[in-house]
């Protein structure tokens, strides 16, 4: 959604390999409802709390809903493209 990380929608085949990548779980913070329920802190690299509703408020107002909307059709379409490439 044009804010980097602080907001953005995840479209992946499997989270276990975005999980892993951004994992930080020190001892004192395992539970029992490990890998039962998602853990969203291991989703995105958090570099601390700053402005997010802000940026997303700004991204809106520049491009209103409708520029929003087309842009994400944009975005869906590249996906469904790059899919369709073989590696």
């Amino acid at each position: 959604m044009f804010t980097n990380f602080d907001c953005t929608a995840y479209y992946v085949k499997d989270k276990k390999t975005l999980i892993r990548s951004f994992e930080i779980l020190p001892e004192y913070l395992k539970t029992k409802t490990q890998g039962l329920v998602n853990d969203y802190r291991d989703w995105g690299i958090q570099l601390g709390r700053r402005f997010r509703a802000l940026k997303l408020w700004f991204v809106i107002r520049s491009y209103g809903t409708d520029g929003l909307i087309n842009r994400i059709r944009e975005h869906v379409a590249y996906a469904k493209w790059l899919e369709g490439q073989s590696i």
